[in-house]
């Protein structure tokens, strides 16, 4: 299918116009920083309607023309995104560093990145963040502790990356 013709899918949804009236209200966080929400919504109309699943790049190039159809800078917009998915991260880390200290999970037992927030289109712009977040230091600072996570070895070395990703809005 035509990426154009998912892009009129996507714009003529009922989610798309909650999506776009909270844009015109100029509230960036529950709309751009929702996206997530609305794009597996719509997604999911799609697939259902036309028994297609679009790629990834497609979801993105369609959020991005959305995106910019509003007339908005899009560093400050993909920065809006990026707030909303680090949210995502930050309460599932209050989670885990919660199983992790006050359940007393062994490490060994502990799964790092069970639960981790579904947000495909967060994950695509977060592997491409050279590209699409050159200048945001939140979201540079986020990929070197997750990388940190991914290599802890020990509960102390866990913990201390959680604790980085709960408090990464401060």
């Amino acid at each position: 299918m035509n990426v154009n013709k998912a892009l009129k899918f996507y714009t003529s949804s009922f989610p798309y116009q909650s999506f776009k009236d909270r844009m015109n209200e100029k509230q960036y966080e529950t709309s751009i920083g929702k996206w997530d929400h609305f794009d597996r919504n719509i997604h999911t109309q799609f697939k259902r309607k036309y028994k297609l699943t679009l790629s990834i790049e497609q979801r993105w190039f369609i959020f991005t023309s959305i995106i910019d159809s509003f007339r908005v800078n899009l560093d400050e917009a993909l920065a809006s995104f990026a707030d909303g998915g680090l949210e995502e991260i930050r309460d599932w880390a209050t989670r885990k560093d919660l199983d992790l200290i006050l359940n007393r999970i062994p490490f060994e037992n502990f799964q790092k990145f069970e639960n981790f927030p579904q947000n495909e289109l967060f994950n695509y712009s977060i592997n491409n963040y050279l590209v699409v977040y050159p200048n945001n230091e939140r979201v540079k600072k986020f990929v070197i502790d997750l990388e940190t996570y991914k290599s802890a070895s020990n509960e102390i070395e866990a913990h201390k990356t959680l604790d980085k990703f709960c408090k990464v809005f401060n």
